[in-house]
């Protein structure tokens, strides 16, 4: 089976002036992790949220004060310059991506490798889709559609 048999074609994708914020609520908003960074379908960059989070937390905070409660605005005050920052600061430009060819055990290896459960489909420099790791399950369980029998 290849990636182009099972990658999501029309995958949701962000140019890299958009903001943490935005990108954040697209992907909650989705139900992904991940989203592609393009400029004319060219891919430019990746944003994962695990990465974005990594933003916000900081490991010098002592674990008592972690643990006792948020002061909202020490918060907003802190982190609305962060959240209006474009992806392009914290994208990664050096992820790797698949071909629409390449068999989907080869991408599975690739995302295994790489600690990421989404990777762009690339046809040259272009965005083609995404192959995710619920799509090589779904291919591996021999689900076609989305919903789930009771």
């Amino acid at each position: 089976m290849l990636v182009k048999d099972i990658m999501s074609k029309r995958p949701r994708a962000i140019m890299p002036e958009t903001s943490i914020a935005e990108a954040m609520s697209l992907m909650r908003f989705y139900q992904i992790d991940g989203l592609p960074v393009v400029i004319n379908r060219k891919l430019v960059g990746f944003v994962q949220l695990r990465e974005l989070l990594t933003i916000f937390i900081t490991d010098n905070t002592p674990r008592q004060k972690r643990e006792s409660g948020f002061d909202m605005k020490r918060l907003q005050n802190k982190y609305t310059p962060i959240t209006r920052a474009a992806v392009k600061q914290f994208m990664r430009t050096d992820r790797k991506t698949a071909a629409p060819d390449m068999s989907v055990h080869q991408a599975m290896e690739v995302m295994l490798h790489e600690h990421m459960s989404r990777l762009a489909v690339t046809d040259g420099d272009l965005l083609a889709g995404v192959i995710s790791l619920d799509d090589v399950n779904k291919a591996i369980l021999g689900i076609t559609s989305t919903k789930v029998a009771a």
